[in-house]
């Protein structure tokens, strides 16, 4: 069996009333990347999902085109460890149920993966994440080899979210770490990003790309803002490392 290029990867939990659009921009963007000569694997992950939402997934229109895995986490980051090991593409990509994500998304970050130089490591993330529904803003995303790039900037916030593209084995190397809310710790997508430059990463930007993210009532993020959660601790931000380099 051919190992597909890619591996699009998306996570359910009580999305079905947005996961309709969010599929629709996910097959749009799969034919631009087969278009281009880049081979597709679907996969959908159930964590802890509705009822309303495992029926939506079991329509034919769904389930006959996107394979899905059940799992009971009650964790984003721990699903996404477990797709990532279902995947059997040489990269991931990752899509939340209620995103949406630019046609060409997908082969812009395919191209810039097949095209990176030999040795390095890279994990490519869109231009823009331009943010409905709760909030209303458009961010633009640095890329690391950007002259505004600030690995300082890294004590204070995070760059990145987590939806992005990069080769399924560092996925494998450096899982996702638990939530762990009880003992004050959050931002676990921040917490992957660190770790992933001490492994000497780079993160790249996808020009003209743009992922549209829906920013609930109620969401991981805000649950870390209200309780002040603070970031796990990582080697990449170790004052004597930092500053040794």
């Amino acid at each position: 069996m051919t190992t597909p290029d890619l591996s699009l990867l998306v996570t359910l939990h009580n999305e079905a009333h947005l996961a309709g659009p969010a599929l629709r921009s996910a097959d749009l963007a799969i034919a631009a990347a087969e278009a281009a000569g880049f081979t597709v694997e679907r996969l959908i992950g159930l964590d802890a999902a509705t009822e309303t939402t495992r029926r939506f997934c079991a329509q034919p229109v769904i389930a006959d085109n996107w394979p899905r895995r059940e799992y009971d986490f009650g964790d984003p980051f721990l699903l996404r460890n477990a797709l990532a090991r279902a995947a059997t593409g040489r990269w991931v990509a990752w899509l939340d149920g209620d995103d949406l994500i630019s046609e060409n998304w997908l082969v812009t970050a395919c191209e810039m993966l097949r095209d990176a130089p030999p040795g390095e490591i890279w994990v490519i993330h869109p231009e823009l994440n331009w943010v409905f529904d709760g909030e209303e803003n458009v961010f633009t995303l640095v890329d690391q080899a950007d002259p505004l790039f600030s690995k300082a900037y890294l004590y204070f916030n995070n760059y990145w979210d987590m939806m992005s593209v990069y080769p399924r084995d560092l996925a494998l190397a450096v899982p996702y770490a638990p939530r762990r809310p009880q003992q004050g710790y959050g931002y676990e997508d921040w917490h992957w990003n660190l770790e992933t430059m001490a492994h000497g990463v780079l993160h790249r930007v996808a020009p003209g790309t743009i992922i549209a993210k829906r920013r609930r009532a109620e969401s991981v993020s805000r649950a870390n803002a209200r309780m002040s959660a603070v970031c796990q601790p990582s080697e990449t931000l170790r004052i004597d490392r930092f500053w040794g380099e």
